[in-house]
């Protein structure tokens, strides 16, 4: 009997980038939508997602389920990106856009 594997959220149906990098995005997208966290990824030994064959499986897996398999933390491993990304707190105000960070549902 074949298993059915959870899909994680589909990020890429979004039509901007969101306010934070979530533990459900694939690293795919985190790449198109900020190039400036393939450093990080490279950095925490991500580096297959980097490559253009496996950038495409990338599509269809989660961050949290590549760092449960590679055991990564993966909450330093999302402050470390959204950092990267300019997404830090100090650094941006959501403007709600996502409706998926703690700021969108004071606004």
């Amino acid at each position: 009997m074949k298993k059915s594997v959870a899909e994680p959220k589909q990020a890429g149906n979004r039509n901007s980038p969101p306010c934070q990098i979530e533990k459900l995005d694939s690293p795919a997208d985190i790449l198109e939508w900020f190039p400036s966290t393939a450093a990080v990824l490279r950095a925490y030994g991500l580096r297959a997602v980097l490559s253009p064959f496996f950038s495409q499986l990338a599509r269809y897996v989660s961050l949290e389920q590549l760092c449960g398999l590679l055991k990564i933390d993966i909450d330093e491993l999302l402050l470390d990106l959204n950092q990267a990304a300019g997404l830090t707190k100090q650094t941006k105000t959501c403007q709600g856009c996502c409706g998926g960070c703690d700021d969108s549902r004071d606004q």
